[in-house]
């Protein structure tokens, strides 16, 4: 018997190991949500100690996304070749190298290329993973296990957000906290090289999901995406000259707008589906109102609120502590009732009020509540942060699982590697734009409605969000629906028992002799034949009949 029927008969494996493949390749993204999370802290000792200003600031978080505007559609299509095994460790190398390169100067410029080098391997390390345990627990509580995933990789941002409060010591210094972010920045490379050797053992013992045959690259489709990131890196380029004075806000801008009209261009490079398109927008505008924000949250909290560092970090990592409890429990109740469209539409409806709450209403603290590895202020922020802690656990935990039912399996890095591209075109626009725009309108503790226009910016994008989500449950209670909202883990299991005992007559069939059974009886009726098959087969017997006749006279 050779090794592929031996692969075939063997049993898939047990849940307990599929489980351990989701926690080690998890740490792999903890390690790289704390090195991206590591500059927020650091903010104000960045201004003080190394005079960045805001804009400089912005962008040691922009330039992060800015090589990911092809980058993740490459690290797609190298996934989809060599398979989210190997690439997790070549994409969580870079992840490490780049956390090294950020810690060992203050140089902006050697910052920005450390901070460029880990961008590098950081998006396409989480479309690797995420990949992965697509193939490990598709049909299999996927949301669930999704939700998981991004509990364990978001302990990585809380414990970065709060190292103010643990690693108190540490910030004496801004260096200190970025190579206490390099030691948990390996976890990219601990992890990712424990998960390959679990899957490797696994496929010598267990039958793993469906290996899908490698696509070959699209050229075109890389040449149209190599189009969208020249231009949206040269609008982003001059838009840094732009804060320096020499342009305006409409340089940046016209960057922006020109990335996005190249992205349309995708939708027929990779056709993947009207759903699958207003999932992408969605995931883009979402984000964007999500990550900019915690760039410069703990700052907008210390000058506008006057609450200390360590409540702001505790604020702030409020988003993390929400996704860290109820994403996997927004996962779990989306596999049983599926709605997923419904889901994210309530979802990106809770995050349109609370930035102007937070920009208009003064929310003095009274004091700060030491909880040993954070800290939480007493102030009404506890409310607007709670609001978007939900919105962040809730569609985050219906958004990437959908994607592996819109998109086939062959094609998923590929697909997850777009969508990831698209979504950092937003990150990267918008950490520039709302640092442009609070050093334009001279943001800081004497002037805290310099703050104001960036809320405003985010609202808006909280607006699209809810508009987008609406086209998307348009479309899947459509006649072209994808099953968002039908797909269950019971009509999953429902439709693999119906599959079974389809297959199970045919194989009986084919274990009969011509003659019939043993003992002599007449050969049993094979019901897998469906009665239309009956009919024409009954069709053929009277048609053939004339030409019998004809014989026997």
């Amino acid at each position: 018997m050779n090794d592929d029927s031996r692969r075939v008969e063997a049993h898939p494996p047990p849940p307990v190991y599929r489980w351990a493949v989701l926690v080690l390749a998890s740490l792999a993204m903890a390690g790289n949500y704390y090195v991206y999370d590591a500059i927020s802290p650091l903010a104000d000792l960045l201004r003080e100690r190394l005079s960045f200003t805001d804009a400089e600031i912005g962008w040691l978080n922009a330039i992060y996304s800015l090589p990911n505007l092809i980058m993740v559609v490459i690290g797609g299509l190298i996934i989809d070749r060599i398979g989210s095994r190997k690439s997790t460790i070549i994409f969580g190398t870079l992840c490490f190298a780049g956390a090294l390169v950020t810690a060992s100067t203050g140089s902006f410029y050697v910052m920005v290329t450390g901070r460029l080098l880990f961008g590098l391997g950081a998006e396409s390390l989480i479309v690797a993973v995420t990949t992965a345990l697509a193939k490990w627990f598709r049909g299999k509580e996927l949301s669930f296990a999704f939700g998981l995933n991004l509990t364990i990789a978001r302990a990585g941002s809380f414990f970065a957000l709060n190292s103010p409060t643990w690693a108190r010591a540490a910030y004496s210094d801004w260096q200190y906290p970025l190579i206490i972010a390099v030691g948990i920045g390996s976890l990219c490379v601990i992890g990712a090289v424990l998960y390959f050797g679990m899957e490797v053992l696994a496929e010598k013992k267990y039958r793993l999901g469906d290996a899908a045959e490698p696509d070959k690259v699209n050229l075109s489709a890389l040449w149209l995406a190599l189009m969208v990131a020249g231009g949206a890196a040269a609008g982003w380029a001059v838009s840094r000259y732009a804060i320096g004075g020499a342009a305006d806000i409409g340089t940046t801008i016209g960057g922006a707008v020109g990335a996005i009209t190249g992205v349309l261009i995708f939708g027929k490079a990779f056709p993947f589906g009207v759903s699958y398109w207003y999932v992408v927008v969605l995931c883009v505008v979402f984000y964007s109102a999500m990550f900019p924000f915690q760039t410069f949250a703990v700052k907008f909290f210390m000058d506008a609120h006057g609450i200390s560092r360590q409540g702001g970090g505790g604020l702030s990592s409020m988003l993390t502590v929400f996704a860290m409890i109820c994403t996997p429990l927004f996962g779990l109740l989306v596999d049983r009732v599926g709605k997923r469209s419904l889901f994210m539409l309530f979802g990106s409806m809770l995050i349109v009020p609370v930035y102007l709450v937070m920009a208009y209403i003064p929310m003095r603290p009274g004091g700060d509540i030491d909880l040993v590895v954070f800290t939480l202020p007493r102030t009404g922020l506890i409310l607007p942060m709670a609001l978007m802690g939900i919105s962040f656990s809730l569609i985050p935990a219906v958004m990437w699982p959908s994607v592996a039912y819109l998109v086939h399996q062959s094609k998923l890095g590929t697909g997850l590697g777009v969508m990831t591209m698209i979504q950092n075109v937003g990150l990267a626009g918008f950490n520039l734009l709302i640092g442009w725009a609070n050093t334009r309108w001279q943001g800081s503790p004497e002037n805290p409605a310099g703050y104001a226009p960036g809320m405003w910016m985010f609202s808006s994008l909280g607006v699209l969000a809810v508009l987008f989500s609406y086209l998307l449950r348009r479309s899947e209670t459509g006649p072209n629906a994808r099953g968002l909202e039908t797909i269950t883990t019971k009509s999953t299991k429902n439709e693999e028992e119906r599959s079974a005992q389809k297959k199970r007559p045919a194989e009986q069939k084919d274990e009969r002799t011509p003659q019939g059974d043993e003992k002599g009886g007449p050969e049993p009726k094979d019901e897998s034949v469906p009665e239309q098959d009956d009919d024409g087969a009954r069709n053929r017997d009277e048609k053939d009949a004339p030409e019998e006749e004809e014989e026997k006279g």
